[in-house]
């Protein structure tokens, strides 16, 4: 079943995240500049004001096991999230 993403999925949310991308996300949230990417991604994930919020994904569930998640922004959506992304990733980044 498809619903609304909750801030209790953001660990197994984050390695589907990350396996959606894995190079590309290992090369901009580089470990060598600051915490594993997976960290960032479920931190991110739990947060209300960030692209990868739980707020802005949807996830998949079959037998209370989650299996998919579904990442859903438009132009207002990361307008509003913008700032908030620059922030997380400086923090953490540089």
């Amino acid at each position: 079943m498809l619903s609304p993403a909750q801030a209790q999925h953001a660990t197994m949310a984050s390695t589907l995240i990350h396996q959606s991308g894995p190079a590309a996300f290992d090369y901009i949230f580089s470990h060598h500049h600051g915490i594993p990417v997976k960290q960032f991604l479920t931190e991110q994930f739990k947060e209300h004001h960030t692209m990868f919020s739980h707020r802005q994904h949807h996830v998949y569930m079959e037998n209370d096991r989650l299996l998919g998640t579904l990442g859903l922004s438009d132009q207002s959506t990361h307008n509003k999230t913008l700032i908030y992304n620059a922030w997380h990733i400086y923090k953490h980044y540089g």
